[in-house]
């Protein structure tokens, strides 16, 4: 049996009212009373699956109460009783939009079918609906799951090229080195691009472990006073060789007074250090980078702005989904596994906080981390 549709039922015949709503309610229906249009009208404030209305009331007759009930709620079926005389208006009335009429006199049978009829279709549309949506998030589900695997499969080429880049490096500069061993300047050289490999290797894998355990719902994260200043300082330090290498300049903006923050110092260094080198990465040459930290009652404000192409409308929420590189993975342009700021995004969440994009195409952008008062 279709759920239990909530009735109003509307008619000037008060022995007729009774009637109707006794019927209906011995058949399991919420039934409403009103004994002409005007009480109607009052009562509908409250939704109603059916309205079951007398044609011909003075005051306001069916007909014209039909249409405010449309009005105020088109899914709302009304059902109209009427007699011989007013057969033609009834059939006018259905035009348009009653789902039904019951001619008078009335029987109990014909009026529980008509009920029932209206009651089980507006079940089956329920059902249908429901099914639509039911499809409809299948549907999204699926093409997020193509999308996911479309990105996974570029992850993974690119982790084969961001960890074969580097062991190339290391190791075709320690076969150089061993070969020339009887020239300390050539092994000092060549060494030394061996360990810059060695770090650009250990950097992806503290990356692709970091993400790992950040996944966690349960992450423990140690939440100590942290002086803001030391922290930004030491990022913008510790990018220099990239920023460097690409004619950037980057320059940190300290609020007045020191800045303090109850975070994890290591996580909240991560988070900055990737907004710095996503900055630097997807910068023009020779641009510029500024680190400015704001601190007010509602928290701790960094925003990192950068001097690049910026980023498309379309693309500001999922760039920081993981494995996600605005660069075409194939192209190789820009370094790295595309987790950075996926890994921001989750900092900033296991510190109760937030991240976003402010951007215009072809002027630059500015990410902001946020973070809560301490």
């Amino acid at each position: 049996m279709p759920r239990s549709q909530t009735i109003l039922v509307v008619d000037d015949d008060q022995d007729l009212l009774f009637l109707c709503a006794k019927i209906l309610r011995s058949d399991g229906y919420p039934v409403d009373e009103a004994s002409k249009g005007a009480d109607a009208l009052d009562k509908l404030a409250a939704h109603y699956d059916i309205v079951l209305t007398d044609l011909m009331m003075p005051g306001m007759s069916g007909l014209e109460l039909l249409r405010v009930v449309k009005a105020r709620s088109p899914s709302t079926d009304v059902i109209l009783m009427t007699g011989a005389p007013t057969l033609d208006s009834a059939i006018a009335a259905v035009k348009e939009g009653a789902y039904d009429y019951i001619r008078k006199p009335i029987t109990k049978e014909e009026l529980r079918a008509v009920v029932r009829r209206c009651a089980e279709a507006r079940a089956t549309k329920e059902e249908l609906a429901t099914e639509k949506h039911l499809r409809e998030e299948l549907q999204a589900a699926y093409q997020e799951l193509k999308r996911m695997e479309q990105l996974k499969e570029g992850f993974i080429s690119r982790v084969s090229h961001e960890l074969r880049t580097p062991l190339a490096q290391v190791l075709g500069c320690l076969e150089m080195a061993q070969k020339h061993q009887g020239d300390p300047v050539c092994t000092a050289e060549r060494l030394k691009t061996a360990a810059d490999g060695a770090r650009r290797l250990r950097e992806v894998v503290e990356d692709i472990v970091s993400f790992a355990e950040i996944q966690d719902p349960g992450l423990d994260i140690e939440k100590t006073d942290v002086e803001v200043a030391p922290v930004v300082q030491k990022v913008v330090e510790e990018t220099a060789p990239e920023w460097k290498a690409r004619g950037i300049k980057v320059a940190a903006f300290m609020a007045e007074g020191p800045v303090h923050v109850m975070a994890d110092r290591e996580m909240l260094s991560k988070a900055l250090r990737h907004l710095v080198l996503n900055a630097i990465r997807f910068n023009k040459q020779n641009g510029t980078v500024d680190v400015v930290v704001q601190s007010g009652p509602t928290g701790v404000e960094f925003a990192v702005k950068d001097t690049g192409e910026g980023v498309p409308l379309d693309q500001r929420l999922t760039i920081f989904d993981a494995f996600y590189q605005i660069a075409d993975f194939m192209t190789r342009k820009v370094r790295g596994l595309g987790l950075g700021l996926a890994l921001v995004k989750r900092i900033a969440e296991a510190h109760g906080g937030s991240v976003s994009v402010e951007s215009t195409p072809g002027e630059g952008s500015t990410f902001w981390l946020r973070l809560p008062p301490p």
